[in-house]
């Protein structure tokens, strides 16, 4: 993420001291090309930490609730274990 961000910073940089000594209309289309293909990555590139995250968490959550479900259905077993000793 620091390498798209130094390099679309880069890119801002160069179009801006391009507005002091317009360098011309080539250099004008490949940086504009070069900050949309930045842009585009970085914006993927979020979207897919976001959805990692999200199924992280998700992973999680079930491990938890099939520790959960552990627990009750061992206190479940001990109840009846006792309730067959009584009868």
């Amino acid at each position: 993420m620091l390498i798209w961000c130094t390099m679309l910073f880069g890119v801002g940089i160069i179009i801006f001291l391009d507005t002091f000594f317009n360098f011309g209309m080539t250099f004008r289309i490949t940086s504009s090309v070069i900050i949309i293909f930045l842009s585009a990555v970085l914006l993927v590139r979020t979207i897919v930490f976001k959805k990692l995250k999200k199924v992280e968490k998700l992973i999680e959550q079930n491990a938890r609730l099939e520790e959960k479900l552990e627990e009750i259905n061992s206190h479940y077993a001990q109840k009846s274990e006792k309730q067959e000793k009584l009868v």
